[in-house]
């Protein structure tokens, strides 16, 4: 009989070892792993949607003004955290180019996503547009 992982609750082999979407080693071996956010460290996941503009620059991400990563086009990273209230906000890297600064309160587990908010298309008349006047609003981070 399966069982579901206690971190995503995804449905699982019953010899499943590690879960294949989030990485959680499964750590009790039975029919059916309940979810226990007990034990669970403090985490944030931020996935950067893949796009082709800016896919050669990295993303720099902040969490209360200090650099805890980046990221390149099409990743996703775990960041873990102390539980508490929090503020991030993403920065391309050498550019002037960032996202809103965005508050969350972090206890078990909170995922992220990110994107620019111009596309392929609108790249020729929204990069000047945002270089000049909406700098700061470049990059579109939402809690997911």
């Amino acid at each position: 009989m399966a069982k579901i992982c206690k971190q995503c609750s995804t449905e699982l082999e019953a010899s499943a070892k590690l879960c294949p979407k989030c990485g959680t080693n499964q750590e009790q071996i039975g029919q059916v792993v309940l979810s226990n956010h007990t034990d669970m460290v403090p985490t944030v996941e931020v996935l950067r949607e893949s796009s082709f503009v800016g896919c050669l620059l990295s993303y720099r991400v902040f969490v209360d003004n200090k650099e805890i990563g980046r990221l390149k086009n099409g990743e996703k990273k775990r960041f873990q955290l102390k539980p508490g209230l929090h503020e991030m906000y993403i920065k391309v890297n050498w550019s002037w180019f960032s996202s809103p600064k965005e508050s969350f309160l972090l206890k078990d587990f909170v995922k992220f996503s990110c994107k620019p908010k111009v596309g392929f298309f609108g790249s020729v008349i929204k990069i000047p547009y945002y270089s000049l006047f909406k700098r700061h609003k470049f990059v579109s981070l939402k809690e997911s």
